[in-house]
């Protein structure tokens, strides 16, 4: 009898006696406590990578946000890249007027000069522009040189500093200054 009554009462980590159930009871409520501690160490974790992939992600899903409407269709879209100022710049103007700039992680849309539009539209019209080649690279690379890709009727033309074409000049600069006009206070 003696050795039955000393198996039930068995010291806690404080020294005072409980019952058998009392102990397997605290077991499992610290086993609880240790799994709701990983998971939220495990969530800790998680919550910085989720948020660098969706800060990683969001460039790319706003530069080809397109919806279906007919006033949403790109006329034209610039990507600026590189320079000592390490510009990475794009610009997408839709039919509608509206125009949507990714600038230093930051999107915005607005309504540009239509007549920086109206011009924008009549270079891209032109003979000049359509009978650009799809490649102007430099003879010389520099590691300060700017990159320009324009897509605009139905063409691709990619140039760097020191080979830009004449053609493409007065749109580089109208797509430049739309892009300046978008952060203006």
């Amino acid at each position: 009898m003696v050795g039955a009554r000393s198996a039930a009462r068995v010291p806690d980590a404080r020294g005072t006696f409980e019952g058998a159930g009392s102990i397997a009871r605290n077991t499992r409520e610290e086993q609880g406590q240790d799994v709701r501690e990983a998971r939220a160490v495990t969530a800790t974790k998680c919550i910085p990578i989720a948020i660098l992939l969706l800060c990683l992600a969001a460039p790319l899903l706003a530069a080809g946000c397109v919806s279906g409407g007919d006033d949403d269709v790109a006329v034209v879209e610039y990507h600026r890249t590189g320079g000592i100022a390490g510009f990475d710049d794009r610009l997408v103007i839709y039919e509608n007027g509206t125009a949507t700039v990714s600038r230093h992680g930051t999107f915005t849309t607005f309504s540009p000069d239509p007549q920086a539009l109206a011009r924008v539209r009549a270079i891209v019209a032109s003979e000049a522009f359509q009978s650009l080649e799809e490649s102007y690279l430099p003879q010389q690379q520099g590691y300060d040189l700017i990159s320009y890709e324009v897509t605009a009727g139905g063409k691709r033309v990619r140039a760097e500093d020191g080979a830009v074409p004449a053609a493409l000049e007065p749109l580089i600069t109208e797509l430049n200054e739309i892009i300046r006009e978008s952060t203006a206070p």
